[in-house]
């Protein structure tokens, strides 16, 4: 918390190749460097970049020991019980979200059943949760999720500070809000409960043969 910042990330890891979200969807290839420059010029516009979801293990692994070690908190409380499928079955969900105020991730379920925990290293961010049981409401006749100032239900708004962590259970509809220069950490993971049924859907999945056009 007392080392990581935009200037931390520009200059330890700006030659590194990000791909950032823009409020419309579109995808953007850029360095590092330039994306939290970018994030500086266009603050609250409407074309704010989001870097979210960066697989920071596999760009900058020498970052996991800023973090934590193998057995610390987020090991033990958080088991995921992804590792008890075989190893090519075992995705990849640790990110790394840095994002400028007013940067917003929309209104979404986390894949594969999985729940998550984030913490807050820099900035704050604000969580609008609903809860599984209101899923018929939030969807729009066209099948995606309603703008969430359309929703009627009660909704759970939470503020993240720096040093907070949020634990989302499996399938909590939720959309994120950078309230300052946010930067945050995030690792999805499967739990007991659900394991079978992922676990039959993973397998099943792999099962299938490869498919062969008709002679």
């Amino acid at each position: 918390m007392e080392k990581w910042d935009f200037e931390f990330f520009a200059k330890h890891c700006g030659d590194i190749e990000v791909e950032a979200t823009l409020r419309q969807g579109k995808r953007q290839k850029l360095l590092l460097r330039d994306y939290l420059n970018d994030c500086k010029l266009q603050a609250g516009g409407d074309e704010l970049p989001y870097l979210r979801g960066w697989y920071y293990q596999r760009d900058a692994p020498w970052l996991q020991k800023d973090l934590w070690e193998k057995g610390d908190f987020h090991d033990v409380a958080f088991q995921d019980w992804f590792k008890r499928l075989p190893a090519r079955h075992h995705p990849d969900f640790h990110w790394l979200f840095i994002g400028a105020a007013g940067a917003i991730t929309p209104l979404h379920i986390d894949p594969s059943a999985t729940h998550a925990w984030l913490s807050q290293i820099s900035g704050r961010k604000r969580f609008t949760l609903f809860a599984p049981s209101d899923l018929p409401e939030l969807l729009s006749e066209s099948g995606g999720f309603k703008p969430i100032a359309d929703i009627p239900v009660k909704r759970q708004e939470i503020v993240l500070e720096p040093g907070d962590t949020i634990f989302v259970p499996a399938h909590w509809a939720h959309q994120v809000e950078c309230l300052d220069d946010s930067i945050s950490v995030t690792w999805n993971f499967l739990g007991e409960s659900l394991f079978p049924t992922v676990r039959a859907a993973f397998l099943a999945n792999a099962a299938k043969p490869a498919y062969e056009p008709e002679l």
